[in-house]
C-alpha cells in the first residue's frame, strides 16, 4: 500500500495543472535511495546538461535480453535496477524500452537488498513534451 501511495504521490507532482492550455511537465528526474526500498521517477523529456547538475534517465536492452534502468538525479543521486528475462515485468519492461520517446514517463521501484526492478510503471503522454 505504502508503495502504492508513493507512486500516487510521483504522478501527481509530475503532472500538476493539466487543465491549462499549452501544459508541458518539466523533463525532471525524481530518486530516492532508502533503507528498505527506492525508486525513481521522471520524464523522458529531460535534457543531461551538466551546468544543471547533470540529470538523465536511460533504459537500455543487454544482449541476454536484460534491461536495465538508470537515472540521475540533479544532486547527483543515482539509481539502477535490472529486469531479466523471467521476471513476469519482463515483457512489459522490453516494450517500454523499445517504446520510449521524449512524451514517456518511468517510475521504476526496487527493494534495498537486490538490484532487480520489482515495480514498473511506463506511459506515453504529449504533456511530457517540452
Amino acid at each position: 500500500m505504502k508503495k502504492i501511495l508513493i507512486m500516487l504521490a510521483a504522478l501527481l507532482l509530475a503532472i500538476p495543472g493539466l487543465a491549462f492550455a499549452g501544459f508541458s511537465a518539466l523533463g525532471n528526474v525524481y530518486i530516492y535511495n532508502g533503507s528498505t526500498y527506492s525508486y525513481m521517477d521522471g520524464a523522458m523529456s529531460v535534457r543531461y546538461n551538466s551546468s544543471t547538475g547533470g540529470a538523465y534517465l536511460m533504459s537500455q536492452e543487454w544482449s541476454d535480453g536484460t534491461v536495465t534502468f538508470y537515472a540521475r538525479d540533479a544532486s547527483s543521486n543515482v539509481f539502477f535496477c535490472y529486469i531479466p528475462t523471467t521476471s513476469p515485468l519482463f515483457q512489459r519492461a522490453q516494450l517500454a524500452h523499445y517504446s520510449m520517446s521524449a512524451s514517456s514517463y518511468v517510475y521504476v521501484y526496487r527493494t534495498s537488498s537486490s538490484n532487480e526492478c520489482t515495480e514498473f510503471y511506463y506511459t506515453n503522454a504529449s504533456y511530457y513534451l517540452n
